[in-house]
């Protein structure tokens, strides 16, 4: 049981990107700069890409529980 299904009776069912392609345009599409931040504000596509690989590389790790999205330490 999901820890939603537990306290209110629904579930919500995710998932996550298939490719860091795809990753990365959704994190541009859900990035809210104002015009001023999008004049200052540059990334790098090498920087970008590494943020999405190191993701992709996170959620195989031991440490990830998928079931609650959260990190075990």
């Amino acid at each position: 049981m999901t820890p939603l299904k537990d306290r209110i009776g629904s579930q919500i069912l995710t998932h996550y990107p298939a490719s860091v392609e795809v990753a990365k345009t959704i994190t541009a599409q859900e990035t809210n700069l104002e015009a001023a931040q999008k004049e200052r504000i540059y990334v790098p596509e090498l920087a970008r890409e590494l943020i999405e690989q190191i993701s992709f590389e996170a959620r195989n790790s031991e440490y990830v529980d998928e079931k609650v999205v959260s990190a075990h330490g």
